[in-house]
């Protein structure tokens, strides 16, 4: 069920098409080398990430997602659970320059969570925070957090 908006402002629920009809045979591609084509993934960054991790770790990966799949992206809204977090700590590692999730979206979002809170920033984009220094950021910040948080009391 995706929810939009009627032409009175009111936010209602419409059936999918893969509600409507679910196939999970239906395929799409996850990027596009046209910029303008169909893609789950339509960046430049995400075009440039995939092939270079097909090409150099996962030669098997295929440029498919089912259609359920994207369906489901785009209605993915975490924002709007952050009120609900707290007092459970939060840590967002959030890279600036994302332009698949908006890094400023997801600073301002982080701004109106309650405390414990943190905030991590990764240079780059989206993807800068799998690979390199980014990687080296994201992945001793998340081990940081678990250590605090998870084994806190426990010897």
């Amino acid at each position: 069920m995706t929810h939009r908006e009627n032409k009175a402002g009111v936010r209602i629920s419409v059936p999918t098409v893969m509600q409507l009809q679910p196939r999970p045979d239906l395929l799409g591609a996850v990027l596009a080398t046209d910029p303008v084509a169909a893609a789950a993934l339509p960046t430049p960054d995400s075009f440039e990430f995939f092939t270079r991790t097909q090409r150099d770790r996962a030669p098997a990966w295929e440029n498919q997602v089912t259609l359920r799949s994207v369906e489901l992206l785009q209605g993915y809204e975490p924002g709007r659970f952050l009120p609900l977090i707290a007092p459970t700590p939060l840590q967002m590692v959030v890279a600036p320059n994302d332009r698949l999730v908006a890094g400023e979206l997801a600073t301002a979002a982080f701004e109106q969570a309650a405390h414990p809170k943190k905030l991590v920033t990764v240079p780059g984009g989206h993807f800068d925070a799998y690979t390199g220094t980014g990687f080296e950021i994201s992945s001793a910040a998340a081990r940081d957090w678990f250590a605090e948080h998870l084994l806190a009391g426990k010897s």
